[in-house]
């Protein structure tokens, strides 16, 4: 092949790869860009979960008091910011299995590492939101794994 055409070919996708990155608003502030993380759910309610998603990330199948993991993914700024939202939805069974569907916009609890993202759903559809490098059976997991309160603390996972 011919070594100018090459070069100019090099020059020409390189300079649309800069326009396009430009048009797109992403900084050259290492603390904008965003990281990759896996997203889990931990259920803090006595109902079985068919699926949990974060900003469309889902998976599920959660026992109740349990929780889901490696689930892919969503992108997580490297700094946090005060304000950042996340739509978190879930789908749970009750007790005559009809299905119970839930929804709701969280705000990102504040972090000082980049870790795997957890919905927390408790009763009365409260869900909270963390960043995290312990996994959610960690004793250092920013929010306590639920404990059944019908089996004894010895039987959990």
């Amino acid at each position: 092949m011919n070594p100018l055409l090459v070069r100019v070919s090099a020059f020409v996708l390189a300079g649309l790869l800069l326009a396009g990155c430009a048009s797109e608003g992403i900084s050259t502030d290492r603390s904008d860009r965003l990281v990759y993380a896996m997203v889990g759910g931990v259920n803090h309610t006595g109902k079985y979960m068919d699926s949990v998603s974060i900003n469309g990330a889902s998976g599920g199948n959660m026992d109740a008091y349990g929780s889901t993991s490696g689930m892919c993914c969503v992108g997580v700024p490297r700094v946090y910011k005060p304000g950042m939202t996340v739509t978190v939805k879930w789908q749970a069974r009750d007790k005559n299995n009809q299905v119970i569907r839930g929804s709701k916009v969280v705000e990102v609890e504040p972090y000082t590492e980049i870790g795997d993202v957890y919905a927390h759903i408790f009763p009365d559809d409260v869900v909270r939101v963390v960043v995290s490098v312990p996994g959610a059976h960690s004793s250092k997991h920013p929010i306590p794994f639920p404990i059944d309160p019908n089996i004894g603390k010895g039987e959990q996972q």
